[in-house]
């Protein structure tokens, strides 16, 4: 992906059988020829081993017979336009202290890759002549492909997808070129403050001896060979659970052809699920509530200090869940900055200038089973910071005990109403969910019409799945200070 957005790609998914076709040509002429220990082709339709239609969704989603997973949802809009997302289970999850860094590393060099078929120059050539591009990614729990253009051409970005991660191709000068990029993303995440303030709260969450909590390395990141590069990316081709998400103007049949005539040719692997990466999965934790405080470096961007106080959360599959608890921090992180305001703390409320108190919500999901969070955020001077953290113990404590009004929630839920649903118009958000749904457990059709299923809300639900989530031994506190 390029600098600026590449990202932990988050979470938070038979109408689409009757979908409006664009189907475009075959791109046999970027296809690679078929080499030893490729999967020999056949028609397309004896690839795909079972198919499942999320009518709610419109999601058709099939099993191809080399053990991948492959997401269909028609989107008309933009016309022409198709979004893919190929996920290949692992990634960080598998990273250790000698490795940590090179899922980072891989997904930069992915921006510009070759293969043993097709070499950089080639596939430079058909990105530059055609309406396609490529970029790596990193997400939680996996290593990422995106490819995106017109339905004419995506099929020859896949093709060049394909070919690299069956036989990845990397000399020292892409690899040098990468480790540039991978340096500058590490060093742009150090310039934003969220994300110097997460690293604490992952650390708090994991212990201290969990190196895939911590950032990548600027200077780790240049240490990796060519060789560690293509055995990477091979890994993951060769050997990972993988799902590929198409979505967008394409209809069904042609979504299910050109994954099958470029990925499906791969070598079979173990079927994508949540239990297939469950040993990397699972780290301990120190036992809870788990409350701690930590002063930033000298250099970090952080101005002002950061509470937080919140609770270990379900995993994001269980998505009325998450939803019900999102709905309850925000009336949480409402009344907190109103009582913040009213003590004197923090100075003018937000809207009335930058020196108020500054408070949100937010769920972080983990691809460490247990240790998704939802969290309220204030930040305020550091000379009231333990005040306002008390004031939010207590606003907690009162939420859970009272509960909330059906106008604090309506206020809440309408926010986040208008939030998902423009998400769910764009493709791109709807590819990076499924390409990892079958992953992360996640039902495509829990993920449509989000607005509605927080409009319908209660108060009651809202403040019973707040009891269930903030006992005493999930909760979550951390006090964030400016470097000295």
């Amino acid at each position: 992906m390029h600098t600026h957005s590449r990202t932990v790609l988050a979470i938070a998914a038979a109408a689409a059988f009757a979908a409006g076709a664009s189907a475009g040509a075959h791109s046999a002429e970027c296809v690679p020829p078929v080499g030893a220990g490729q999967r020999v082709a056949t028609s397309w339709q004896d690839r795909v081993v079972e198919m499942q239609a999320h009518r709610r969704s419109a999601v058709v989603s099939a099993w191809l017979d080399n053990g991948l997973r492959v997401h269909h949802r028609h989107m008309p809009e933009p016309r022409g336009r198709v979004e893919v997302v190929v996920c290949f289970g692992g990634g960080e999850l598998l990273e250790c202290a000698n490795t940590r860094g090179l899922t980072l590393l891989a997904a930069c060099y992915l921006d510009a890759p070759a293969s043993a078929d097709l070499g950089a120059a080639a596939i430079e050539r058909i990105v530059e002549s055609r309406d396609v591009r490529l970029e790596g990614g990193v997400a939680p729990d996996g290593l990422v492909l995106r490819v995106w253009g017109s339905a004419r051409d995506v099929e020859a970005g896949l093709a060049a997808g394909a070919a690299v991660f069956r036989d990845p191709r990397a000399d020292e000068p892409a690899v040098e070129r990468a480790a540039a990029q991978a340096r500058l993303v590490v060093a742009r995440s150090r310039e934003n403050e969220r994300v110097v303030v997460a690293d604490p709260l992952r650390e708090l969450l994991t212990g201290r001896g969990e190196c895939r909590a911590k950032p990548a390395c600027a200077e780790r990141v240049g240490r990796f060979t060519a060789q560690d590069v293509e055995q990477w990316v091979r890994r993951h081709g060769t050997r990972s659970p993988a799902e590929i998400a198409v979505v967008g103007d394409i209809d069904l049949e042609h979504a299910l052809r050109m994954v099958a005539a470029t990925f499906g040719t791969l070598p079979e692997r173990p079927r994508a699920s949540h239990a297939c990466m469950k040993d990397n999965r699972c780290v301990g934790r120190p036992q809870g509530p788990l409350i701690g405080e930590t002063r930033c470096g000298p250099d970090a961007p952080v101005e002002q200090a950061h509470v937080i106080a919140g609770f270990l959360s379900p995993n994001q599959c269980d998505v009325l869940e998450v939803r019900r608890l999102r709905a309850g921090a925000r009336v949480l992180a409402e009344r907190l900055e109103a009582k913040l305001h009213g003590l004197g703390l923090g100075g003018a409320p937000t809207g009335a200038g930058a020196g108020g108190p500054r408070v949100g919500s937010q769920y972080l999901p983990s691809p460490f089973d247990g240790l998704s969070v939802t969290v309220i955020t204030a930040r305020v001077s550091p000379t009231e910071a333990p005040a306002v953290r008390q004031v939010m113990q207590d606003s907690m404590c009162q939420l859970l005990e009272q509960g909330l009004s059906p106008d604090e929630l309506a206020r809440a839920t309408d926010a986040l109403a208008q939030w998902v649903g423009a998400s769910e118009r764009d493709p791109r958000y709807w590819a990076m969910l499924l390409a990892r749904s079958t992953m992360t457990g996640l039902d495509p059709d829990q993920l449509i019409d989000g607005a509605a299923m927080y409009r319908a809300m209660k108060p009651a639900e809202v403040l019973q799945a707040m009891r269930r989530a903030c006992t005493p031994e999930n909760r979550v506190g951390l006090l964030v200070l400016p470097g000295e």
